[in-house]
């Protein structure tokens, strides 16, 4: 399959696709298509990884996909409390590296 790959900052998730997964992804540049229309795209994934992005995750939320197929950081937030329903229990979590 395929790895689509959303995001504002192109280059730098990029560095974080394994390097034998490199030539899977499609890039999917910012402001060339409706935020509306994006998120329809998004939310056709099987499978997702996340940052902690609202947009991300109301892709994830809408695709009806579970489990571990959505990986989401943990925590969400660097230096707030979590809300206590936010993030589906079912869902991979992986520990968030800050950068400062």
């Amino acid at each position: 399959g395929r790895i689509w790959l959303f995001s504002d900052e192109i280059e730098f998730a990029k560095t974080l696709i394994p390097r034998k997964y490199q030539l899977q992804v499609r890039v999917i540049a910012p402001n060339k298509v409706s935020s509306a229309r994006t998120l329809e795209v998004m939310k056709k994934g099987k499978g997702f990884v996340l940052a902690n992005s609202s947009f991300g995750y109301l892709a994830a939320q809408l695709s009806g996909v579970s489990g571990s197929r959505i990986m989401a950081p943990s925590p969400w937030f660097r230096d707030i409390v979590e809300p206590r329903y936010l993030i589906n229990p079912e869902w991979e979590r992986i520990d968030a590296a800050w950068e400062d």
